[in-house]
């Protein structure tokens, strides 16, 4: 870690926390890797995720599987389009997914708003086909800033109950050029204003506390200027800092500062304070909404365990206790879509244990884990398997604890990682693919 950030159940330095895996890692699983392919079992209900991971710069902070530069060429991206439409494609013809219940989706990256008006109608318009069982169905659209048009925001007004999330992360200009963001203030809420007056449902963004140079003061006027343009939904996440990053090099030659664990809990408290003074409403560890009508679905459906398909390089899907990988080169995706053929190359199998611990890991993002739903899906209780971890995360604060759920703190927020960490140790040195922050 980047300032001597290591944590025990026993004790809490007040340096970085163990950063938070977006897919959460599962102890003694087999992996596969020949003759991989997904199948879907039975008949419940599942989401779709599509990956473009397309991005102008590599921000500071992000470790994702990312096409960044000059490797985005048009015609790159116009040849990934097009995969990304065959795998689709695929898919919908096969017989154990093309009859299944999709009930939402995501297009995430990366950045989806790198996309041009067609390519992003194209691939929407094959999401849709895949919610064709629930036209009011959502998609939860990513975007960044300076990639944001009237046009492509048309073909989001059009394309059905689209939720739209931009990555802001700052509306401090200094702060955003710390941490190599490529777009401004001013783009920031250009890109807002123009999102609402087109006239879609729901428009949100990302911040993000505990930035370098980025104090109390800083998220509390992003959080200000957030509610004066009336965003519908805020995720406010706590910066992580991942090893092999470039903000992570440049903290530990002394050129950028960390945030110590104090001052981002006071970041935090003054941030939520202000969000649930405006009425909005914090349904999960990150994520604040003005209403029901504003969740993100996509984002629940993963934290209570359902299962999802994954298209796109890198793409990651959940299936029948199994964890498929896409190809993470964007040459051999393309490859392996444009002839029609399966696109993942690893499956972990998760065994009774690993399963246990990435449906908790999973479920505490919720706001409210239900202790129930942990024992009628695995036939015991929750304090049964992890006993000492769960009187660990009570005795730090980290959850509150009743018959019925275990409830995340506003501390156990900014020690989530740490959670994650106790209940099933990890190397933190693999990149991951999964959506960004736009």
């Amino acid at each position: 870690m980047a300032d001597d950030a290591s944590t025990s159940r026993g004790s809490h330095k007040t340096s970085l926390p163990f950063p938070v895996r977006f897919q959460p890692k599962m102890p003694s699983t087999e992996q596969q890797v020949d003759q991989v392919r997904k199948v879907r079992l039975g008949s419940d209900p599942l989401a779709l995720y599509v990956h473009v991971p397309f991005c102008v710069t590599r921000c500071y902070f992000c470790d994702f599987v990312t096409v960044v530069g000059k490797s985005v060429t048009p015609e790159l991206v116009d040849r990934y389009a097009r995969a990304l439409n065959t795998e689709l494609d695929f898919y919908a013809e096969d017989s154990t997914f093309g009859a299944a219940p999709f009930e939402t989706a995501q297009l995430g990256g990366g950045t989806p708003t790198m996309l041009s008006p067609r390519q992003l109608d194209d691939v929407l318009a094959r999401m849709r086909h895949y919610l064709r069982g629930n036209p009011d169905a959502e998609i939860l659209v990513e975007g960044f800033p300076t990639s944001v048009t009237p046009d492509k925001l048309e073909v989001l007004r059009t394309a059905g109950n689209i939720k739209f999330n931009m990555g802001v992360q700052t509306f401090n200009d200094e702060v955003l050029e710390a941490v190599g963001r490529r777009h401004e203030r001013e783009d920031a809420m250009r890109a807002i204003t123009q999102s609402k007056q087109a006239g879609l449902p729901s428009v949100g963004i990302d911040l993000i506390y505990g930035l370098p140079g980025g104090g109390t003061d800083v998220i509390a006027a992003d959080v200000r200027t957030a509610l004066d343009f009336e965003v519908d939904h805020i995720a406010l996440y706590p910066l992580w800092v991942y090893p092999q990053t470039r903000l992570n090099s440049l903290i530990e030659t002394g050129r950028r500062s960390s945030t110590e664990f104090m001052e981002r809990q006071e970041q935090l408290l003054v941030a939520d304070s202000m969000l649930r003074a405006a009425g909005f409403e914090r349904y999960t560890s990150f994520h604040y909404s003005r209403g029901p009508e504003h969740h993100h679905q996509y984002g629940l459906w993963q934290m209570r365990g359902q299962d999802w398909l994954g298209v796109g390089q890198a793409a990651a899907s959940q299936l029948n206790d199994v964890v498929y990988e896409n190809d993470r080169n964007i040459n051999r995706y393309v490859a392996l879509a444009d002839t029609r053929a399966e696109t993942a190359v690893t499956a972990d199998h998760m065994n009774h244990r690993a399963r246990m611990v990435r449906h908790l890991s999973y479920g505490i993002r919720e706001r409210r884990y239900s202790l129930h739903a942990f024992e009628a899906r695995f036939g015991s209780s929750p304090h049964d398997v992890f006993g000492p971890e769960i009187e660990w995360m009570v005795a730090e604060k980290l959850v509150d604890s009743t018959p019925d759920h275990l409830e995340l703190t506003l501390q156990g927020v900014l020690r989530l990682g740490d959670i994650e960490e106790a209940l099933a140790p990890a190397d933190h040195s693999v990149a991951e693919a999964g959506t960004c922050c736009g």
